[in-house]
């Protein structure tokens, strides 16, 4: 629906509406709970309903791109079945850089977006009300991140700036978290709020793949890059969950900030494997499909097509 040039700012776009989600479940959704009567389950019911309202409206609304009446684009290729696409992606270097990349630069948004983040943020002393409102700012740091990051990087006709500098500047940010602890409500909001910003150059990476691969392909690399964040995402927070109960052996179980030091340290280390992927590995695209279709421009009649 929209031009190719504009590839990273929908993509950012796009990842600034799936945000919306996290930020509402941050500290919004645990003041409407401690503010009204309603119980966690009677919140569960609605959201699954304006899910599902969300659903039939997408049905409704959401159409195939129309024809001008014009020209066609008809893409001269033999239909291969999935595994053959699936084969290719398999050879292309890029791709499993580009996804291993994008798995590694986004668990700590993972982590202390949504695992360990409120834990951490109580283990100083803060109310649960606060450590909420800290996360929903993380997001809110990605939302708006992942709004001109596209943008900055359609801008400059390149991609690999922005994910070398998303990974270096999210591990220095982990560090400064890390080493720095006991710190203000203050420090902690903003700090959260520029790691959410910093890591949202993760999501040029799905422009970076998409412009690796050929035009049949292109949907499977970016399922593909999904998979990894999610693969990755899931994972991490249960090896870091180990790291931190093998810090304490006290009774009750009660979590201070030094507790989370060796799970934590999760992070930074993986930023920095991902720095090295980016600055080593991942190809520059110029902001160009590598393996363009040929396209053949041709006077198109819709009423002799189908007569």
């Amino acid at each position: 629906w929209f031009p190719r040039r504009y590839i990273g700012i929908i993509s950012g776009f796009s990842q600034f509406i799936g945000t919306l989600g996290p930020i509402l479940a941050g500290g919004p959704i645990i003041k409407l709970l401690m503010d009204s009567d309603l119980s966690w389950q009677r919140l569960m019911d609605l959201i699954g309903f304006v899910g599902f309202a969300m659903v039939m409206i997408m049905f409704i609304l959401i159409r195939n791109k129309k024809r001008n009446g014009k020209s066609v684009t008809i893409y001269l290729r033999e239909e291969r079945p999935f595994q053959d696409y699936l084969k290719t992606l398999s050879k292309n270097p890029q791709v499993w850089f580009i996804a291993i990349y994008s798995g590694l630069i986004y668990i700590p948004l993972t982590l202390l977006g949504g695992a360990w983040g409120i834990p951490y943020i109580k283990s100083m002393g803060f109310s649960t009300q606060e450590a909420a409102n800290v996360i929903s700012l993380m997001w809110i740091g990605y939302a708006i991140g992942a709004l001109f990051v596209g943008s900055i990087s359609d801008r400059i006709s390149r991609r690999r700036p922005i994910l070398i500098f998303s990974a270096l500047v999210s591990m220095m940010l982990v560090l400064a978290m890390i080493l720095a602890s006991q710190q203000s409500l203050l420090y902690y909001s903003v700090l959260f709020a520029l790691l959410g910003c910093v890591i949202a150059g993760q999501t040029v990476a799905f422009s970076t793949i998409a412009e690796h691969v050929d035009f049949a392909t292109k949907a499977t690399a970016m399922g593909i890059n999904n998979m990894s964040v999610t693969l990755l995402s899931s994972v991490s927070p249960i090896i870091a969950g180990y790291l931190i109960n093998f810090s304490y052996q006290r009774q009750p179980i009660t979590l201070i900030p030094s507790d989370f030091v060796n799970g934590f340290m999760l992070m930074p280390v993986l930023s920095a494997i991902g720095a090295i992927i980016a600055i080593f590995f991942i190809k520059e695209t110029f902001c160009k499909f590598q393996k363009d279709p040929v396209f053949l421009k041709v006077d198109y009649n819709a009423n002799t097509a189908n007569g």
